[in-house]
């Protein structure tokens, strides 16, 4: 595994495959390749190098053992996600056996590993899915909101913007609204502070194709002055 990473011994590549290997279960060890193992190995340094989410799966005698290793930043682990990445590979896999470990990485990073019995061989599509839905229910809502303001605005601006509004959304406005809906929401914001005396609106249609319209303005929105103006607009709120 040294030579494939090209590692020499006591430089620091050689430790980080070492400390990788290292996390890796026996049981995993004894049913793998090298060319697996070293998969596995790079999937963990990705994610210790990028401070990204990382997953890779195997599967072993004819599908019927299945390993998964999921990579991520310790900020973004909690039982919770624990237990959301069970259920979507026992679901995925039909196992009827599985035992899961943890192994807490350098450079915060946590590795999660599931090892499965009596599963059935996944397909590309299936794999390439369960490691998509595994990987999204591991990216939070703020790492969502940095990557669309990174998208739209570049990485400085990005920033900017996440260091002046990323402390303002409450968990209810998460839940009702996706990243890139804040996005749009910050840059109407952005406008009404190069000149305070507007009012914006916008309306759009929601995640459940109910039609949503949201005002912004400085000031606090008295209710009771918007919903004549909304109902001369022939509005039903």
């Amino acid at each position: 595994l040294h030579e494939r990473h090209g590692s020499p011994p006591g430089s620091f590549h050689y430790k980080s495959v070492s400390n990788a290997f290292d996390s890796l279960p026996t049981e995993y060890l004894f049913t793998a390749d090298t060319l697996q193992i070293a998969a596995m190995i790079d999937r963990v340094l990705e994610a210790e190098q990028e401070s990204d989410v990382r997953v890779h799966m195997n599967q072993a005698q004819e599908g019927s053992i299945s390993f998964l290793l999921a990579a991520l930043p310790r900020r973004r682990w909690n039982e919770d996600l624990r237990a959301r990445i069970e259920e979507l590979v026992v679901e995925a896999t039909g196992a009827t056996y599985w035992d899961q470990g943890i192994f807490v990485g350098r450079y915060d990073t946590m590795l999660a590993h599931i090892y499965l019995t009596g599963t059935h061989p996944l397909d590309d599509d299936a794999l390439a899915s369960l490691v998509e839905r595994i990987s999204d229910a591991a990216t939070t809502w703020e790492d969502r909101l940095y990557a669309e303001l990174v998208e739209r605005h570049g990485v400085e601006r990005g920033r900017e913007l996440l260091w002046t509004y990323g402390e303002a959304f409450q968990d209810i406005y998460q839940r009702a609204t996706t990243a890139s809906r804040a996005v749009e929401d910050l840059e109407l914001l952005e406008q009404l502070e190069a000149d305070s005396g507007k009012v914006l609106a916008d309306l759009y249609a929601n995640q459940k194709g109910r039609l949503t319209l949201r005002l912004y303005q400085t000031s606090d929105l008295i209710l009771s002055d918007i919903l004549p103006v909304l109902d001369h607009f022939g509005l039903v709120v």
